[in-house]
């Protein structure tokens, strides 16, 4: 959400309720640059205005990478993080690696749980694969096959980005992504693209 990246989140909350815990689900920040994206795509698309390839929105002309645009800011968790962390004391902020969640939900749920202090309740038997989509699923009922999915907004197709872009995007924010997995004290497997 918004308010991870938004500059006055962190204060704001802090007034409101210093004690509050929070859930940071991140992902490889260059499939997290892709997605939003196709999240922006989406929104140009349903408001009839002009889209454009991946390339065109994050290059320049020159063929460097626009920092300034949203697509790469979002990516940049460090710089984010490291605002949140003037407000908030690390125990309060728990990271998780939304790759994993997308893979194998349960063990990272029951982390949530564990770090909220609540009994354990989820199962791997109460998930199943969306084919359509290629999401794990909650089962609405264990005895049917009822699933409660992910939102349309979930799953989209994305672009073929190209080598040349994959390297100029690893470029700019290999440093971000260290930095950020530094910090948050986590290992994921994206932490030094």
């Amino acid at each position: 959400p918004r308010y991870f990246t938004t500059s006055l989140s962190p204060e704001r909350i802090y007034n409101f309720d210093r004690n509050v815990q929070f859930i940071l689900i991140v992902r490889n920040p260059i499939n997290r640059t892709v997605s939003h994206y196709v999240e922006w795509m989406s929104r140009m698309t349903k408001n009839e205005k002009q889209v454009c390839s991946f390339d065109d929105r994050i290059l320049h002309p020159n063929g460097t990478i626009v920092s300034t645009i949203d697509e790469i800011n979002v990516s940049m968790y460090d710089v984010h993080y490291q605002r949140w962390l003037k407000w908030f004391d690390k125990k309060q902020i728990l990271v998780l690696n939304g790759d994993e969640l997308i893979t194998n939900p349960v063990p990272l749920l029951n982390k949530v749980e564990s770090f909220l202090n609540v009994s354990h309740y989820f199962k791997n038997s109460m998930f199943t694969i969306n084919k359509e989509k290629g999401f794990y699923c909650w089962k609405r009922n264990a005895t049917t096959e009822e699933l409660q999915s992910l939102g349309k907004s979930k799953g989209r197709p994305h672009p073929t980005v190209s080598n040349s872009t994959l390297n100029k995007l690893k470029e700019i924010l290999r440093p971000h992504a260290e930095r950020f997995c530094q910090l948050a004290d986590v290992k994921f497997n994206w932490c030094s693209l």
